[in-house]
């Protein structure tokens, strides 16, 4: 079954302060808009319906909305959407006012009464729901829930449109709707311009579902009515807009152009079935696909603003329409298998032990089982922990509540033995973590000849540049500080005197890092302190004591601090200043040529001139090495790291990479 949109025309009446004219009108038959071209003659559009300035809001319900509800309660799909040029009245077709009620109110108070009409087994089970939502800037916003609400998805499942996290509320009156309605329309993006005081900046849909009970097929069948507000097109020379409110105006104008494209894709795919459909291209027309060209019943109201002024888009707007005629829809029934009806027992049942065989109950119930489907055979199985009512036939109420002791003693068994072993598997995981504790606390012993080794998960990740560096850094360094005190009131001892020298390099780059960070937003006593833990665990960099006494400084003073930057040319020459005895070796080493690839804090790499702090490079280590007395290092020109931190700097090694 194919069903044509239905298309209609109203024009608003003059407004004050307006300049009338008769360049809009109606034929006398009532059946065109007739707009008028200079000395040209006019152009004619024939629709099904037109209405003039005097229409009123109940004669437009009455013949173009009315007929529709009751598909909806056969299961179908209706859209009504108003489409027009700005200030031509949708929204007051769509809402209306208190003295002249519009399409929405008017539906809503006529689907109650049709509930009410319906039989009171339908009835009890029939429900309805209401969702609101609209697209602004071709983005989807819940209208019940503006404020809060980020912006919703949309998601298609076959021909099915959906958007999850939409809310969709309750009703069961006139005055319940009225109160969520009204309450959720304050929310919608509304401005004022030049030919509207209250014009809408989005298009809105609100969607009334229902789910409807047929005693006579027993099937639940779900209808639905959208009804459609759109933002009207907009010529920005002549409403005023500003620099906001043009941002909006080319959004809706945009949308607007894909739903032409849409209803022009549709018209020209009788002769091209493969003809691509640009619903994507828009979240207007991804929405409103059901309507388009789908399974909705669709219904298109063409607002008109009256006046030479309008002319240009009330063509455009006639034309949308006339194609918009052509469309063709397959409206779809949407229904289900009824849940079977509620076993009810009745009271003379209660009476003896024949009360425990289910009796069949006659009309419609909600849940149950209907008294057409035969009894379950003797030999299917039965639920082990509540015996069936076939079994208990015969049986006294001394059996039946042994039985049921039985039962829940075996049930209550079962669960005690599930918690048993939840708790035994608890224990030992808390066993295994307290053995890797006391692991721990022996590598930390005094006088143990290896030194202590802080776990690689616990600075190693923060050493990494990503996005999160400072908060996984504090935390990590909290464990640190933990670590500290605990060591320190065990054992008597800093921490920092029996760590490797990894784990110690590891912790001052940790902390380095973290007073770099806390630098670089002026928190001036926060790096101090940093830095002054990080020179705990490397007291013999000349470079981090530098950095030390300049924050001081400029603390103490009051001075903004700049790090000091050395490009590779004074880095040398100060070096050379500060130590003039350089060995032979140092002479004979040659310069690289063009710009070398260093390595920063962190590791990475980098061409650019570093910061003198904790800066150093590894490949120029001194090649006479002397090994402490009882050491058996065997590489003399390559020490380990543990010789090379262990060892007295010497001048002119540390500052440059």
């Amino acid at each position: 079954m194919s069903s044509a949109i239905s298309v209609s025309a109203r024009l608003r009446p003059w407004m004050k302060g307006e300049a009338q004219d008769d360049c809009i009108s109606i034929s006398e038959t009532g059946d065109a808009i007739i707009v008028k071209e200079g000395t040209k003659g006019g152009l004619k559009f024939p629709f099904k319906s037109c209405y003039g300035q005097n229409a009123t809001q109940e004669q437009i319900f009455e013949k173009e909305v009315r007929p529709l509800l009751d598909m909806v309660f056969k299961g179908l799909m209706v859209t009504v959407f108003a489409y027009g040029v700005t200030s031509s009245g949708k929204t007051h077709t769509m809402q209306g006012n208190p003295d002249a009620p519009g399409i929405i109110p008017r539906v809503v108070e006529s689907m109650i009464k049709l509930k009410t009409q319906m039989p009171e087994a339908a009835r009890r089970v029939s429900q309805f729901t209401v969702s609101y939502m609209e697209v602004y800037k071709d983005d989807v916003y819940d209208l019940f829930n503006r404020v809060h609400c980020s912006k919703l998805d949309i998601r298609t499942d076959g021909e099915q449109t959906n958007i999850p996290g939409l809310i969709h509320k309750p009703f069961e009156t006139i005055e319940e709707f009225t109160q969520i309605y009204n309450t959720a329309c304050k929310a919608r993006s509304v401005a004022s311009t030049d030919l509207n005081h209250a014009s809408s900046r989005s298009h809105a849909i609100l969607g009334i579902s229902g789910s409807f009970y047929d005693p006579t097929s027993d099937k639940i069948r779900m209808g639905k009515i959208n009804l459609v507000d759109l933002a009207g097109s907009e010529n920005n020379k002549l409403t005023g807009n500003d620099r906001s409110r043009m941002a909006e105006s080319a959004a809706i104008n945009k949308s607007l152009t894909t739903l032409a494209m849409v209803v022009k894709a549709l018209n020209d795919k009788s002769k091209d079935p493969n003809a691509r459909i640009p619903y994507r291209d828009s979240k207007l027309t991804r929405i409103l696909k059901d309507a388009l060209g789908g399974s909705s019943v669709g219904v298109l109201i063409c607002n008109l603003a009256p006046g030479a002024k309008f002319q240009a888009d009330t063509i455009s707007t006639l034309r949308f329409a006339s194609m918009a005629e052509k469309i063709e829809n397959k409206p779809v029934v949407n229904e289900r298998a009824a849940p079977p009806p509620k076993r009810v027992y009745s009271q003379s049942q209660a009476a003896g032990p024949s009360s425990l065989i289910p009796q069949p109950s006659f009309g419609y119930q909600p849940f149950g089982i209907p008294s057409g489907i035969p009894a379950p055979r003797a030999n299917r199985r039965t639920s082990a922990a509540f015996p069936s009512a076939s079994t208990n036939v015969g049986l006294s109420e001394k059996e039946i509540e042994e039985r049921i002791n039985k039962r829940v003693e075996e049930e209550v068994a079962r669960r005690l033995e599930e918690r048993e072993k939840a708790l035994a598997e608890q224990k030992r995981r808390e066993a295994e973590e307290d053995e890797e504790m006391r692991e721990v606390e022996l590598q930390m012993t005094p006088g143990s000849p290896a030194k202590v080794t802080l776990p690689s998960e616990l600075l190693d990740p923060i050493l990494k540049k990503h996005a999160d560096l400072e908060n996984e850094l504090i935390n990590r360094l909290e464990e640190v500080k933990a670590l500290e005190q605990q060591y320190a009131t065990k054992h008597q001892q800093p921490l920092a005197e029996v760590l490797s020298p990894v784990s110690k390099r590891k912790t001052a780059r940790a902390y380095v890092a973290l007073g770099r960070d806390l630098g670089d937003r002026s928190d001036l006593k926060g790096a101090l302190e940093m830095y002054k833990k990080a020179a705990v665990y490397l007291p013999e960099n000349s470079n981090l004591a530098e950095r030390i006494l300049e924050i001081e400084t400029a603390i103490r003073e009051g001075v903004a601090y700049q790090p000091r930057k050395k490009s590779r040319r004074t880095s040398h020459s100060a070096r050379s200043s500060a130590s003039p005895q350089v060995s032979k070796d140092d002479k004979k080493r040659p310069r690289s040529k063009g710009k070398e690839k260093r390595r920063g804090v962190f590791g990475e790499l980098t061409n650019g001139p570093l910061p003198l702090l904790l800066e150093w490079d590894e490949t120029k280590k001194p090649e006479k090495f002397h090994t402490p007395k009882g050491s058996q290092s065997k590489s003399s020109g390559s020490p380990t790291d543990e010789e090379w931190l262990a060892a007295p700097p010497r001048k002119g090694r540390i500052g440059k990479a």
